[in-house]
């Protein structure tokens, strides 16, 4: 499989569970705050496969080889995509730790909850459309097939890596997207991949 096609893949986990946040942000607005006992669970397939597997694979392997294709892809601020990884996981920040305070006073956590759970929906969905809209038919243009399922292989050794360290495997859900779940491996047996 190319880099490409599994990084829109894990985009599609990505939106479904952005889709996910942002209906229990309006039961949250509704006042059904049973929703935030599932707000943790969201927020932790975020932190592990959003920020630290499928931003990891993009910053440590993906942008890299799209920098070595120089002239090619000149001018195409790979950078500004990493800046944009930043602001997501600040915002990301700023999400979570109300949350935190939640016992203590429970309306003024979920008003500092929504905006930014709100903003973090919005700048990861323009991201990913950014992505697939613009750099991957570049990509798909000038590296060579052969190249993207290289990468395609050292994304899994990454993927593997952070699952193995958090205690998780990423497995398929009845639909088909990927789900966290407690790792039932040793730390060096491979986990289910995306």
């Amino acid at each position: 499989m190319k880099a490409t096609e599994v990084l829109m893949d894990e985009h599609k986990g990505i939106l479904a569970m952005l889709d996910t946040l942002e209906k229990a942000c309006e039961a949250i607005q509704a006042r059904e705050m049973s929703e935030l006992r599932r707000i943790e669970q969201i927020l932790e397939f975020f932190s592990v496969f959003a920020h630290a597997c499928h931003f990891g694979k993009e910053e440590d392997i993906f942008f890299p080889a799209v920098e070595r294709l120089g002239e090619v892809l000149e001018g195409w601020p790979t950078s500004a995509l990493r800046h944009e990884h930043v602001l997501v996981q600040g915002v990301f920040s700023g999400m979570r730790a109300p949350l935190k305070e939640f016992e203590k006073n429970p309306l003024n956590s979920v008003f500092r909850f929504l905006p930014n759970a709100r903003e973090y929906i919005g700048l990861l969905r323009d991201h990913i459309r950014e992505e697939e809209k613009v750099l991957f038919p570049m990509v798909d243009a000038h590296m060579s097939v052969g190249e993207q399922e290289h990468l395609s292989e050292e994304f899994g050794k990454i993927e593997r890596s952070i699952l193995n360290r958090c205690g998780k495997s990423l497995v398929r859900g009845e639909d088909g997207l990927p789900v966290l779940a407690a790792s039932t491996g040793s730390p060096d047996t491979p986990e289910q991949g995306a």
